[in-house]
């Protein structure tokens, strides 16, 4: 993969208008604070970005390729690209994956719907 490729990749970029972080959080050293997720693993940890929206590795590499470089990337690159990411993969930890412990249900707790 060409150095200015992987240079251009950790960029800042300009954060979308709707998205402004933490700034409801009341205080103006939060504005444009982000909690970034972990590159360990992500082939693992599909669906991509905060809404769920790219089912797969190699369309969150184009996407972003388009949204942070302002370019589009070719199917080799692409691949590149998602084999870097690939060789963050290790086992996933039982304690990431383990279900958390619950509080004992009571009378008034609400019953799961079946739909």
């Amino acid at each position: 993969m060409p150095r200015s490729l992987v240079r251009d990749l950790i960029r800042p970029v300009e954060p979308l208008r709707s998205s402004l972080s933490r700034l409801e959080a009341k205080q103006e050293s939060d504005r444009l604070v982000f909690k970034v997720p972990s590159l360990r693993n992500i082939d693992k940890t599909q669906p991509y970005f905060h809404t769920g929206k790219v089912a797969t590795l190699q369309e969150a590499v184009k996407e972003m390729g388009e949204y942070q470089l302002g370019k589009r990337l070719n199917d080799d690159e692409i691949a590149s690209i998602a084999t870097l990411l690939k060789t963050r993969t290790g086992a996933i930890p039982a304690d990431y994956i383990k279900l958390p412990p619950l509080p004992k249900s009571a009378a008034k707790t609400p019953k799961p719907s079946n739909t």
